[in-house]
């Protein structure tokens, strides 16, 4: 939910100047700004993320305060930025599946008349979005989770990614796919399907004009 918010904000804050600047945001525009607002929200994301993947490897159980200090002491503050390097790649994720939905939510609404997706609408077309951008990003989410285990270095992710390929084949990048699909696209259709209900809500009962 945090990683979530951080994005939304950002991206609706860029998105809001943008408009303000130059106008409509186009399918191109639209990936470049979400890929903008993932990139500069990561000095405050990216270590949170860090510790929870020492948490979830730990061989024993261990508090939040014991992760910190582990990553502390190996690596100094560096350590909460292991594998960052990979979201470079990975930032496309968020800002494809964004822009992915809403390319279609306004394409829906214009064909039907409608001003607000339903629930449903809202999970289906971020379910779309969510696949088409897993499809072209996973590679590089395996190899932040490798980079963040410390079992594929921390190096550049295309040599990770190479490392893969020459070890197990092109297969092996897309190791775990399906099960980091399910989760994704339940995630992402339900977390777009209460965004736009959020925004109904909003539209009925703080914004009568537009009624």
């Amino acid at each position: 939910f945090y990683e979530k918010f951080m994005f939304f904000l950002g991206y609706t804050m860029i998105k809001r100047y943008w408009m303000r600047m130059f106008g409509a945001l186009g399918p191109v525009s639209n990936v470049l700004l979400g890929y903008t607002a993932d990139i500069l929200i990561q000095p405050v994301n990216y270590p949170p993320q860090i510790i929870t993947g020492v948490l979830q490897t730990a061989d024993e159980p261990m508090t939040l305060s014991q992760a910190v200090s582990k990553i502390y002491k190996k690596d100094g503050l560096a350590g909460f930025y292991n594998g960052v390097q990979a979201q470079f790649g990975l930032a496309f994720k968020p800002a494809i599946s964004n822009a992915v939905f809403d390319q279609m939510k306004d394409g829906y609404l214009l064909r039907h008349g409608a001003s607000n997706l339903t629930f449903f609408e809202g999970f289906g077309l971020g379910a779309v979005g969510r696949v088409i951008a897993t499809m072209f990003t996973y590679p590089y989410l395996r190899a932040r989770i490798l980079a963040s285990a410390g079992k594929g270095g921390t190096g550049n992710p295309m040599s990770m990614i190479a490392k893969q390929i020459q070890e197990g084949g092109v297969a092996s990048l897309y190791s775990g796919f399906v099960p980091e699909l399910v989760r994704g696209v339940t995630f992402q259709g339900i977390n777009m399907a209460c965004k736009e209900e959020l925004m109904s809500v909003n539209m009925a009962y703080f914004l009568p004009n537009n009624k």
